[in-house]
């Protein structure tokens, strides 16, 4: 066997073992998962980035390093990172430790540096493809066996995500002992330079000339060599913004197949590692045949190069991980192509000697572009844009790397696309922060990544076409809310709260032009009134520094309140009191902020506010089987008046689980205690003094009711439904605008009224010209 075969095999087989990692498929489930428990943002944003930034430093400092000290130190350097990366992700779990983890995988980074090169200083220079071929393919066969192992195991159960460390511990260990056998180097490029390749430049006129010196003007002239060589330069270029931007597209491919999946979608993401063995394949049969077979190399790369942009858009906006999967293997084997192509086109028309320099270079470059990326899409001082939104911004980018590229072919069309999508971004970037939804119902505002992070919110998916987040903002007991669309919590929710005390929020007007406060009972779940009285003696909401509000407590998911805001900027005060820890408690309330010239905004004097033809009101604590109507209640349920509508009929809701009219029961129901006038409905001031609803001039009739008619009536109570004393429940009718009903409870229920459960109107409102026959 050839001897540039063995070495190009003896180095290859470090190449297989150094990347040999059955973790890295599945990074990012592991950090976002138990016993990690990240989220996908702090992943993201801050501590992915940590590695790029050092690496970035490290660069060169490990080139001039790595030349002096022969390679070889440089080398084992990268396998001893890679293991120390390993035990802090086994073994710790704050993210201060994946910080300094992250540290040494960039440091991993940067070291890899030396495996491209060392081999360089062995081979002759007519064999440099085909060990560019070597090296490459070894790499990539290293992650083959690795994803396919970790599939394997997965699938059959036989190994969980966290155990995969384990693995890939073994196989950074394993490089390291392999690292410490490589062959030495004799001589290096600059520090250590062989008499026979010493060039006329490297000998001083002055024999007191210090070594630092003559190395600086080496590796000036052979900077200058290289980067004159227009054609290197053109190359140089390429490399630079194409690793770019692959490091940063598999740095966070991840996190995108993630959001894809959870957003509901064909695979599951423990399919990562027969996907990364697929991409290892084909990416290995993609730099065999560019070893053996000729193309034009800049036609290869500039319709890879388009072809890859068009991938991210498609991979930006994709909804099944399947095509998001394909996308991915696609990127990676047209970059590996044309990676090699590259470094094979820069290594055949540079001096021998300045390999080092131009590949570290080039790296270093394409680093800083990685670094500055990273900074302005992730980081606080940034964007921080989701992760379909930073998927967008390199495809755009990645468009006018291309055009460099293949600007032969298409110039005048990639300036003006490249025009339009630079266009395209900065204006969809700004954006109304309205209401959004998540794919599982909650609601946030639609607002850029940086402002849902300044506001401590939570993204729960993305808006203005992925360039936004849907901004869930949570608030609980002690803080503060000054943003609007944010919801008051329990402590420790989602899980219930079983313990006794208080927990207050304080509302701030988002601006002086907000009128009033919606707050909506998304979850309302706290222990219900006493039975006798119906007091909420045990747990009580409280709303305090507005109009007067009745206390209210029990089940009150679905209902909601309108809050006079004020005119001056004096808070509202939400306050939670809860006694006994026999009940879990459990509430999420959205505050949304109400502008005084909003067509939501509720008229005067309302507590709620119904918009549209039809709906249902209830009362506070009503629920099918044993919700009490609360006491001390007196407050006004508004129905916005809809257009070409003159009166509204009401109906009780339909309640089977008694064998009664349960949907509407006040004074005088109590089946116990009175059977036979359990079921009368009544009417009037003087049976309906405690409690009761008032509909203006109500009727049962159906038709328009004369002014003066005995029929026309303003008080109901009592068991069904009726303007009349009957023990039939019908269906009501007002035509008094604007459309409101008031409820009035007292403090006392007992004797008569202990099983009063309050009402549920169903309510739709008639056109004018309505034929009431």
């Amino acid at each position: 066997m050839e001897t540039w075969l063995i070495q190009s095999i003896w180095i290859a087989v470090f190449g297989f073992l150094k990347e040999f990692r059955p973790e890295d498929p599945y990074i990012t489930q592991y950090l976002t998962n138990p016993p990690m428990n990240f989220t996908n943002e702090e992943v993201n944003q801050e501590i992915y980035p940590v590695s790029t930034y050092t690496c970035l430093g490290l660069t060169v400092i490990v080139f001039l390093v790595t030349d002096y000290l022969r390679y070889k130190p440089i080398i084992v350097l990268n396998a001893v990172s890679s293991v120390i990366t390993q035990i802090f992700l086994i073994f710790t779990r704050t993210k201060t430790d994946m910080k300094i983890m992250e540290v040494f995988y960039g440091t991993m980074i940067a070291c890899e540096v030396p495996y491209f090169t060392y081999i360089y200083t062995k081979v002759d220079k007519k064999y440099f493809k085909k060990v560019s071929s070597h090296m490459k393919m070894a790499c990539l066969i290293g992650r083959l066996v690795s994803a396919l192992l970790a599939q394997l195991l997965i699938d059959n159960h036989i190994l969980t995500v966290p155990h995969l460390n384990y693995l890939t511990l073994f196989g950074a260990c394993a490089s390291v002992l392999w690292a410490i056998g490589l062959p030495p180097v004799k001589n290096s490029l600059y520090f250590h330079k062989s008499p026979e390749h010493t060039h006329i430049r490297d000998i001083s006129t002055d024999v007191n000339a210090s070594i630092p010196k003559t190395v600086c003007q080496i590796l000036w002239s052979d900077f200058i060599t290289a980067f004159t060589n227009r054609y290197v330069l053109q190359w140089s270029i390429w490399w630079a913004l194409g690793t770019c931007f692959y490091y940063q597209f598999m740095s966070y491919a991840q996190s995108l197949f993630q959001e894809i999946f959870k957003d509901g979608t064909d695979l599951q993401v423990t399919d990562n590692g027969i996907v990364e063995a697929v991409y290892t394949v084909i990416s290995t049969l993609g730099v065999y045949l560019i070893s053996i077979i000729t193309v034009p190399s800049w036609w290869l790369v500039g319709i890879l190069t388009l072809c890859q942009s068009v991938i991210l858009l498609i991979m930006a906006q994709e909804n099944l991980l399947s095509h998001a999967y394909v996308g991915y293997i696609l990127f990676g084997t047209f970059y590996h192509i044309m990676a090699t192509t590259a470094c094979c086109e820069v290594a055949k028309n540079i001096p021998q000697d300045s390999y080092a320099l131009v590949f570290g270079i080039n790296i270093f470059m394409s680093l800083l572009l990685q670094t500055c990326l990273t900074i302005v899409v992730n980081s606080p001082m940034g964007l921080m844009l989701n992760i379909r939104a930073q998927t967008t911004n390199r495809k755009s980018t990645e468009k006018s790397k291309s055009i460099h590229s293949h600007r032969e072919i298409k110039h005048r069309q990639s300036t003006l696309k490249k025009q339009n999508r630079l266009l395209s971004l900065f204006t969809i970037v700004k954006f109304d922060n309205e209401p959004c939804y998540s794919s599982f119902g909650d609601s946030g505002i639609c607002m850029t990544s940086t402002e849902c992070y300044q506001n401590q919110g939570v993204p729960i998916g993305s808006c203005a076409n992925s360039y936004g987040v849907c901004c869930l903002s949570l608030s609980t007991c002690g803080q503060t809310i000054r943003e609007n669309g944010t919801y008051f919590v329990n402590a420790g929710y989602p899980d219930g709260l079983n313990a006794t005390g208080t927990c207050q929020v304080t509302i701030h007007k988002t601006s002086p032009n907000i009128c009033q406060f919606r707050l909506d009972f998304e979850r309302f779940a706290i222990m219900a009134p006493e039975p006798v009285n119906h007091q909420c003696d045990n747990d009580q909401f409280i709303v305090s520094g507005s109009n007067p509000i009745p206390v209210i407590c029990g089940l009150n998911t679905g209902s909601h309140m309108y809050v006079d805001a004020g005119t001056g900027t004096s808070p509202i005060i939400l306050t939670v009191v809860t006694s006994g820890i026999l009940f879990k408690r459990n509430w999420k309330i959205k505050v949304s902020q109400i502008p005084c010239e909003s067509i939501t905004k509720a008229d005067t004097g309302c507590l709620q506010y119904y918009t549209g033809i039809s709906g249902t009101v209830k009362s506070f604590n009503y629920e099918p089987f044993s919700g009490l109507h609360l006491s001390n209640q007196d407050y006004t349920i508004c129905l916005r008046t809809e257009r070409n509508f003159c009166s509204v009929q009401y109906s009780a809701c339909d309640d089977h689980m008694n064998n009664r009219s349960h949907a509407f029961t006040l004074t005088g129901n109590t089946l116990g205690q009175n059977p036979v006038q359990a079921n009368v409905g009544s009417v009037g001031s003087s049976p309906c003094n405690s409690d009761y609803l008032i509909i203006p001039c109500v009727s049962s009739k159906q038709g328009p009711v004369a002014s003066g008619m005995n029929t026309c009536v303003d008080r109901l109570c009592g068991g069904t439904l009726n303007t009349d004393y009957s023990t039939m429940s019908t269906t009501v009718l007002s035509s008094v605008r604007p459309f409101r009903l008031s409820f009035h409870t007292n403090a006392v229920e007992m004797p008569n009224d202990m099983g009063n459960r309050g009402f549920c109107l169903n309510y739709i409102q008639q056109p004018c010209n309505a034929n009431y026959k």
